[in-house]
């Protein structure tokens, strides 16, 4: 019998399932191997935790982060679905359903005050998107996956981290540039100079970003099977110290801001260079203002990447306006200012 609990804190048992979970629906699927980290980056932002268990044994889980939002002006209690992971043996049981219902539940039916609980489905998973109907969650906007990357990322003149007496100062230069967007309105609380770079000319910024490393193991590629890319493995790794990057990591990308896309290229590459890494990933809506400047704008040491899967963000909420439905369409933007996960 399959049992649900909210945990106060995520257990060995928990964080073991994660890194075994392989994500990803048709062609690219991977593991991600940093988990201690990130789940202990959850923990800092608040997050919830529930498991399912079969007897004594660990077979799902769900992790949500918290984050205020405004829709419409209405202040909105918002839950991002950061990982749902259910182990290989109990898929098509029942498993991510139930645990999907159990946060419905808590965190949408239960809650005090206006609510919103949202995450992003693959458009092709059709399982993950059973789940969302069955819990009666609807989709609201589309999103993607904008990468670039560089075998041979440089640094630059001016590239440094963002200062203390500094974050106010790009807070108010991201809320000027996302103001149209409802989430883009206050930056100050995610920006962190420990993982905030910015780029300086005549020691005035012209251009910033946050970069959160991940790692991992990428276990199938469109177009390439999995014999090829076993096989393909060792060479790999012999070709690896001619290039400037480590293997499998790759820094996720937010509080972007930028005076020229020629700033935030040379940004970028600084970034990666400082990481060791051979890409970075943003996510965002087909709206947003990143689009034009990743697809057109990039040019020099930064190169764009062909695009990952099409995304959808489903969605539930409790106690809104009728405005602030309305306004759900533009949750997406959450990925471009900041990035929950």
């Amino acid at each position: 019998m399959i049992t649900v609990e909210r945990l106060q804190a995520p257990d060995a048992a928990y964080v073991e399932l994660l890194d075994k979970t392989v994500f990803g629906n048709r062609g690219l699927a991977f593991r991600r191997t940093n988990w201690p980290d990130v789940v202990a980056r959850w923990q800092r932002l608040g997050g919830a935790f529930l498991v399912a268990r079969d007897g004594d044994r660990t077979v799902g889980t769900y992790a949500l982060v918290p984050h205020p939002i405004q829709l419409a002006g209405q202040d909105v209690t918002a839950w991002y679905r950061a990982a749902l992971s259910v182990a290989p043996d109990t898929r098509g049981q029942g498993v991510g359903a139930q645990l999907a219902a159990e946060v419905k539940r808590l965190f949408v039916d239960e809650a005090e005050g206006p609510v919103v609980c949202y995450g992003i489905v693959e458009r092709d998973n059709e399982p993950s998107q059973r789940v969302q109907i069955g819990v009666g969650y609807a989709p609201i906007a589309a999103c993607v996956a904008l990468p670039v990357g560089s075998l041979r990322p440089r640094g630059c003149e001016g590239f440094g981290p963002l200062e203390a007496s500094e974050v106010d100062h790009v807070a108010g230069l991201l809320a000027e540039r996302w103001s149209g967007h409802v989430l883009g309105t206050d930056f100050r609380g995610s920006l962190s100079p420990d993982d905030t770079r910015v780029l300086r000319v005549d020691g005035r910024i012209v251009a910033s970003l946050t970069g959160r490393l991940t790692s991992v193991d990428i276990t199938a590629m469109p177009g390439v099977r999995g014999g090829l890319l076993r096989a393909a493995s060792p060479l790999l790794r012999q070709l690896t110290p001619l290039f400037a990057t480590r293997p499998n990591r790759h820094l996720v990308l937010a509080n972007l801001w930028w005076e020229t896309p020629e700033a935030l290229a040379r940004l970028v590459s600084a970034a990666l260079h400082e990481h060791r890494v051979a890409h970075g990933i943003v996510f965002t809506d087909y709206r947003s203002p990143l689009r034009p400047v990743f697809r057109d704008g990039l040019r020099g040491p930064v190169h764009k990447l062909v695009p990952a899967p099409a995304l959808d963000v489903w969605a539930g909420w409790k106690g809104l306006t009728d405005e602030a439905i309305r306004a759900l369409s533009d949750l997406p933007h959450a990925f471009a200012p900041g990035d929950a996960a």
